[in-house]
């Protein structure tokens, strides 16, 4: 099986303090460590994220916890913990657009 990681997901599995990382980590224990791939769209997804949320109005995220993501991240990246696989980027921009279609809002979105 091959698990294409969400960004939300990704998260979840590499902050301690999230609400979710038991989640996250308990289903990813489900699999083989060799299912779960990284792409290029993570390398962008992720850090800039993790950026964002040190800006929400509503509990923003600490800046030394979004470096710590960002590090943990990348050292998945360079590391074993996860498949780095090159994905054209038309690719991953589809499976990306495709998934936040899959999983996003249920009804139209306007903005006024």
């Amino acid at each position: 099986m091959i698990v294409y990681c969400d960004t939300s997901f990704l998260i979840s599995w590499f902050y301690s303090d999230d609400s979710r990382q038991k989640a996250a980590r308990d289903s990813s224990a489900k699999y083989d460590g060799e299912d779960f791939v990284l792409c290029q769209v993570h390398q962008l997804e992720l850090p800039a994220c993790v950026r964002a949320a040190t800006h929400r109005a509503e509990s923003p995220l600490a800046n030394h916890v979004a470096r710590a993501l960002i590090n943990r991240f990348d050292s998945a990246w360079n590391g074993r913990d996860f498949i780095r696989r090159d994905v054209p980027l038309d690719d991953s921009i589809a499976m990306s657009r495709s998934l936040g279609d899959a999983h996003g809002w249920t009804k139209p979105h306007t903005f006024d």
